[in-house]
């Protein structure tokens, strides 16, 4: 977000803990500004919205890392993503090209694999 944008996200977050029926002051909007600043204003409005309609049924006001795992996905849900990403070059590019994927960790993650696989003794039969 801009710092232009700051007015309509604490008026979303404002918004937000009057649905929960909680109060927030200067100090709350400014912890969820530091914390959620790097997405966009239409994520995080799309975040809120998603949160009041899950059918969790949502009783409290959310912490900004609900409000990232809305946006960003769960742990899970971004390791089944950059899977899928490797699985699709295997398959286009095969093995003996490089990939340079978006996610710098997966990278790592790779060579991590590759790396604990050349240490496995081999089997004399």
């Amino acid at each position: 977000m801009k710092p232009t944008d700051k007015t309509r996200f604490a008026e979303l977050i404002t918004g937000l803990a009057q649905t929960f029926h909680v109060a927030v002051g200067a100090v709350d909007l400014e912890t969820y500004w530091r914390l959620l600043n790097w997405f966009s204003l239409d994520e995080i409005e799309q975040a809120i919205a998603n949160y009041c309609r899950s059918s969790k049924g949502n009783r409290f006001f959310p912490k900004p890392s609900e409000l990232v795992a809305l946006i960003r996905g769960s742990d899970t849900d971004q390791a089944l993503r950059a899977w899928s990403k490797v699985l699709r070059a295997i398959r286009g590019v095969g093995p003996y090209r490089t990939v340079v994927f978006d996610d710098p960790l997966i990278h790592a993650v790779i060579w991590d694999i590759v790396n604990s696989i050349s240490k496995i003794p081999k089997s004399s039969n």
